[in-house]
């Protein structure tokens, strides 16, 4: 690109200043330009006006390219309109709600300890250190991860509760859309109307819903650490909306015990074969299969 675009507008225009210019268009001057005089000498002008120009374009450039530091807007009845920074600490005394940039709230409970970690584009993330929150976003899958001490809470595009206790165990029960527990140990999918323990330095906890028996959510509690010794009673006690528990049982019992927890979820859910689903890769735990066995299990459980 020559010299003379910039100046005069004549000449070849190169394609990143075109991009610049469709960008920075809107805030373009459009009125008549005043009428030329002598500039004054000696004044020393020059310097601060090169200043004031770099401001003005880091201004326009903040606007139209934010950062991933201006923090999220906090709202609560002592400060209807604040600002939580990135890395800044909130030791809530008061329910307090945080606006998740674009995409939806927060609202955090009384003697909740929280951060914000990062956020931009790509990202938003917070960490809750104890106390509990209710998240509602609308946003693609993964934009919005809660840390906690015992998994991250990824979500899937909905609105969930999420507790912990001051030794970092909890619950996250999800209202709406799907969340992802992922941890050191292992990943849980809690979906509509489920729930699902979490303990520090163990997997996230087998999802059940909400609707369960007492006797049938304490044989997944005895699971959690003895998955063998509780089959028989989960396998008898499940009704075909808890074979969203069986799923995430599959993965912690091998061999013959996994062919009878599959067969129990046959027995209780869609059919395999006119679904097109691939037994053997199921019990293989491959990641696609599963995917799919998941997705079928819980549109059969909505429609019930």
């Amino acid at each position: 690109m020559g010299d003379d675009y910039l100046w005069d507008g004549s000449g070849e225009v190169d394609p990143e200043v075109a991009r610049l210019e469709g960008l920075l268009r809107e805030h373009r001057y459009d009125r008549e330009a005043p009428e030329a005089r002598e500039p004054r000498r000696g004044r020393g002008w020059g310097p601060l006006l090169l200043a004031a120009s770099v401001l003005i374009v880091a201004g326009l450039a903040w606007a139209l390219f934010p950062g991933s530091e201006a923090g999220w807007t906090l709202e609560s009845a002592s400060c209807p309109q604040c600002t939580l920074a990135v890395g800044e600490w909130l030791d809530a005394s008061e329910p307090t709600r945080l606006q998740v940039a674009d995409i939806g709230h927060i609202d955090v409970a009384p003697a909740s300890r929280v951060r914000i970690k990062a956020t931009g584009e790509r990202e938003h993330r917070l960490e809750l250190e104890r106390g509990a929150i209710h998240a509602s976003v609308v946003a693609p899958p993964r934009l919005l991860v809660v840390e906690t001490p015992a998994a991250d809470a990824v979500d899937l595009g909905c609105e969930y509760d999420l507790a912990i206790d001051a030794d970092g165990a909890g619950r996250l029960t999800v209202q709406s859309g799907w969340v992802a527990l992922e941890g050191a140990h292992g990943t849980t999918t809690v979906v509509q109307g489920s729930w699902a323990p979490m303990r520090t330095g163990e997997p996230p906890g087998l999802p059940r819903y909400l609707t369960a028996s007492t006797a049938f959510s304490a044989a997944a509690d005895r699971a959690e650490s003895d998955p063998d010794g509780a089959m028989d009673d989960l396998l008898r006690l499940a009704r075909p909306t808890d074979t969203l528990t069986l799923f995430h049982l599959l993965p912690r019992v091998q061999g013959a015990e996994r062919e009878r927890v599959l067969a129990e979820i046959e027995r209780l859910g869609p059919g395999r074969v006119d679904r097109g689903l691939d037994r053997d890769a199921i019990l293989a735990l491959d990641p696609v299969e599963s995917e799919r066995l998941l997705a079928l299990l819980v549109r059969c459980c909505l429609e019930k």
